[in-house]
């Protein structure tokens, strides 16, 4: 078997994926929540549940791997500025940004238009903070650093002799240091820095480097893996995609089908497969006991997939009922978090997937000649690029 780290990464999304689907039993050696109360449970009770991010954490603190009182500060440093950019009165700028992307596409291969996709979330991210840095600098920064992302990620489920915990360390604040030489280049996001670093307690610009790196990577890469998983998902069924699109018709509040596709995505491939949690005292889930030092790994697959709560959830359903008629578990649908920790550029993001694939679809169509599932894990879960789409202008 190849034991490469990123072999070794879609394999653990694999056996997520199998345990759900009832493939395997739970040997994974993990305690493993996949029941919608205990999931609940855990997501509302932060202060006792911290986040496990391992060696990701090399790459600095911000909002999304500090807990308790630190969190809470880091927290309100942005959380303001995402809640504004997802407005409604935002959408048609963040169309705006996909359209103008995609039109300025030369070749229609799946490379570049998941570029201009990736360019274009980037745009909105730095538009919603007011920089003018260039996107096509830091997402080819983001992918500059995907290896280490992997490296990283892949340490900290993973013992491999091949891999130094010090040299990860080293390259990991190396990382940090060039991605604040690119934010320094422009005038706005250099002032952005400074106001975020004005208002650390004791912080340095670094830490607001920190800060704005894990914003920029944890969000450009869970709205971009989601807008991939559309994208291959209508090259699937040439009927689907013709029913999505002629609902782009309709008013906005009026898509059913559209919007139920999305969900149904999200759904069958939530961009965050699972999450790990570590029990800071002992607490009383509602169907087991869990242990101060216990770390937890909710399954959002299982819940995703939970089969009280979805008619045939092992099936990908662009006309799922429960979302049709609006009437799913909550507790099972849970594709940005839930509790106080909810993503906080959840509402830009479902703005987002919109906004970009109603923007694909006026101007191309896409065919998937290989419908068979490959994915590629690295905090998120994204198709893998070898992934046969076939894009054409209409």
């Amino acid at each position: 078997m190849d034991h490469s780290p990123q072999v070794l990464l879609n394999v653990l999304v694999k056996q997520f994926y199998q345990i759900a689907l009832r493939e395997v039993p739970n040997d994974m050696g993990l305690s493993l929540i996949e029941s919608p109360d205990d999931a609940e449970a855990v997501f509302m009770a932060p202060d006792v549940f911290h986040k496990c991010f391992g060696n990701i954490d090399f790459l600095g603190r911000s909002r999304l791997n500090t807990d308790g009182e630190l969190w809470r500060h880091r927290r309100g440093l942005t959380h303001a500025t995402l809640n504004d950019a997802g407005k409604p009165n935002f959408r048609q700028h963040i169309f705006n940004r996909y359209t103008a992307r995609f039109d300025q596409i030369s070749e229609l291969t799946p490379n570049h238009i998941h570029r201009a996709a990736d360019e274009a979330a980037m745009s909105v991210f730095l538009d919603a903070f007011g920089c003018q840095t260039d996107p096509a600098e830091l997402v080819s920064f983001l992918e500059h650093i995907q290896p280490l992302i992997v490296e990283l990620q892949t340490s900290s489920w993973f013992r491999l002799a091949s891999q130094s915990t010090p040299d990860l360390q080293r390259r990991a604040e190396q990382a940090v240091r060039q991605f604040e030489d690119l934010l320094m280049s422009d005038p706005e996001t250099a002032a952005l820095l400074t106001r975020i670093t004005e208002r650390m307690e004791g912080g340095s610009r670094l830490d607001a480097t920190e800060e704005v790196l894990m914003g920029a990577f944890a969000g450009i890469e869970s709205t971009t893996s989601a807008i991939r998983w559309l994208f291959n998902r209508l090259g699937i069924n040439d009927r689907v995609q013709e029913r999505v699109v002629a609902d782009l018709n309709k008013a906005v509040s009026e898509r059913r089908y559209f919007d139920c596709f999305i969900k149904e995505t999200l759904r069958y491939f939530p961009p965050i497969p699972f999450v790990a949690r570590l029990a800071t005292q002992d607490f009383e889930l509602p169907s087991r006991s869990v242990k101060k030092g216990d770390r937890v790994v909710v399954s959002i697959i299982g819940l995703h997939m939970n089969e009280t709560a979805w008619q045939d959830p092992f099936i990908f359903d662009s006309a799922r009922p429960e979302f049709m008629g609006d009437e799913y578990n909550r507790k099972c649908f849970i594709p940005f978090l839930k509790g106080p920790r909810t993503c906080g550029g959840m509402r830009l993001a479902e703005i987002e997937l919109a906004a970009a694939l109603e923007a694909l679809l006026k101007r191309f169509r896409v065919r998937n000649s290989d419908p068979k599932i490959n994915i590629a894990y690295a905090l998120v879960s994204r198709p893998a690029q070898s992934d046969p789409l076939i894009y054409s202008r209409i």
